[in-house]
């Protein structure tokens, strides 16, 4: 699951061209699109950032990623319960509104262009441990990293969180779940290391991160 908490706190700042048959409960949500990886939707430009990023990560099409364009009702959605800019559902999570299938749904409609692209790639990288054994392993390492003052950070970011409704989880699968993803994510698609709120990752944070970015060309 994604959540606002993925995408900013006060440290970081942030932050087969064959048709598929349409999920039958996407085609039903009114307002909405629903987008795969191989048919033309109204949504051309969550079309075209698929088809970018799948250009630079060939293996990542074969996931069966597939994008619910909820944007034309926006972040007020009533599935938005973390109140993100989109969110990552795993086929087996029991709120899915696309039960089986890893699905993305986009609620803000202000994340357009490069930034849809980068989110959308971002979003993507919850579903790697399950299809990539090495990036799994790595990302268990990777866990292993935390220091103090990030882990000060994220037990004060998922307090605020907490105080503020939005979250619900025990702190472990808070940071399991979301957090820890959005440490992988935030280098990988540098979300987190370019601006003037950059998280201080460490060196040997850093060799790992790109050990798990190679994975994803492998």
């Amino acid at each position: 699951m994604t959540s606002r908490a993925d995408y900013g706190d006060a440290l970081a700042n942030v932050l087969a061209t064959q048709p598929r048959k349409t999920s039958p409960l996407a085609a039903s949500l009114a307002g909405t699109n629903y987008t795969t990886t191989g048919r033309k939707t109204p949504s051309s430009d969550v079309e075209r950032s698929l088809q970018n990023i799948y250009k630079e990560y060939p293996n990542l099409q074969a996931w069966g990623m597939e994008v619910l364009d909820s944007r034309a009702i926006g972040r007020d959605h009533p599935r938005n319960v973390g109140g993100g800019y989109l969110e990552f559902y795993h086929p087996e999570e029991s709120r899915s509104p696309n039960p089986g299938v890893p699905t993305i749904e986009l609620f803000d409609p202000e994340v357009t262009g490069a930034t849809l692209q980068n989110y959308l790639f971002g979003d993507m990288l919850h579903y790697a441990p399950d299809k990539i054994p090495e990036f799994a392993k790595l990302r268990g390492e990777f866990r292993e990293t935390i220091t103090e003052e990030q882990d000060k950070v994220n037990r004060g970011a998922y307090k605020r969180y907490v105080d503020e409704g939005i979250e619900n989880r025990d702190y472990d699968e808070w940071f399991d779940r979301s957090r820890l993803d959005a440490f992988i994510r935030g280098y990988i698609t540098e979300q987190w290391t370019k601006g003037e709120d950059q998280m201080p990752y460490s060196d040997e944070q850093v060799r790992l991160l790109e050990k798990m970015k190679e994975t994803l060309k492998k």
